[in-house]
């Protein structure tokens, strides 16, 4: 996930987006991969997640990890992995970036983690 993305060169456009910096990569987890994750998805049951409306959007969002299935945990492990951390770091120019604590650990031997990229522990396999 997200090897082979040349982030020093998305930086400008990063920097230049409007109306605030920002990015959007596409194609960072597989088609398999997201459908796995839909599938999962629909398998929780509603009183699972945290409902949050406002009067921009509603949100759902996983009031416990175990909730979800396992290459959902696994692709937010990743998404939170060194990997992804070191991308924001060299697209944002911020350094220090850390992920927010959580039971979810990347897998380095997943291919979300390909470039096995200094990962410690592994708790979140993708089967």
């Amino acid at each position: 996930m997200l090897v082979g993305e040349n982030a020093p060169a998305m930086k400008e456009q990063y920097l230049w987006a409007r109306p605030w910096p920002h990015l959007v990569v596409d194609h960072v987890v597989s088609r398999d991969v997201a459908a796995t994750v839909v599938a999962e998805a629909s398998r929780v049951s509603d009183q699972a997640f945290d409902h949050q409306h406002s009067r921009r959007q509603d949100k759902l969002s996983a009031s416990a990890l175990d909730d979800l299935g396992p290459r959902t945990r696994a692709l937010l492990g990743a998404l939170r992995g060194p990997a992804a951390v070191r991308f924001a770091e060299t697209v944002t120019g911020i350094s220090g970036l850390e992920d927010a604590p959580s039971s979810v650990e990347p897998d380095c031997s997943s291919p979300l983690e390909a470039d096995g990229s200094g990962c410690t522990r592994t708790s979140a396999r993708i089967p």
